[in-house]
């Protein structure tokens, strides 16, 4: 008898260890894509609470030496600028980038009013909707007229 494998063996082999590696890749790449959209919306929802933040507190930069009027954030397709607005003008604007993630129109414009008093929406409405893309799919965060952000995911 001879020692060793056949080529029947040796092919059958192959191929298990090919699936099982394509397998892994694969869920390695929707784990990946998992990721960076969670990372996405953390970041996206944590500069909408650190905005709402500074206007809960009434914080404003020296820029804004009257009233504060609130906090507004606007979108474009993938920045979210964040002003103070005050009676006597607004300061200047911070931009947060999204690399990953690309906001779809209607853009939506969220004020932040100090001291607790409430949010104005641009469209006027008691709540509004961020939408946002990623990788061909939509998914939304929803801020209402008492400041709660929620994250309602795929749409």
């Amino acid at each position: 008898m001879k020692k060793g494998f056949t080529l029947v063996e040796l092919l059958i082999t192959i191929t298990i260890v090919t699936v099982v590696v394509a397998s892994g890749v694969s869920a390695y790449g929707r784990a990946r894509d998992r990721q960076i959209l969670q990372a996405s919306v953390e970041k996206l929802i944590s500069t909408l609470q650190g905005t709402q933040k500074q206007a809960l507190i009434g914080d404003k930069d020296s820029s804004c030496v009257d009233n504060l009027l609130g906090y507004q954030t606007t979108f474009s397709a993938n920045t979210l600028t964040t002003q103070a607005r005050c009676s006597g003008g607004n300061s200047s604007a911070v931009n947060t980038a999204f690399t990953s993630i690309t906001f779809t129109s209607p853009f939506p414009t969220i004020t932040f009013r100090p001291l607790g008093q409430g949010v104005i929406f641009g469209t006027g409405g008691s709540v509004d909707t961020i939408d946002f893309s990623y990788q061909g799919r939509s998914y939304s965060v929803e801020v209402d007229e008492s400041g709660n952000i929620q994250y309602l995911g795929e749409q």
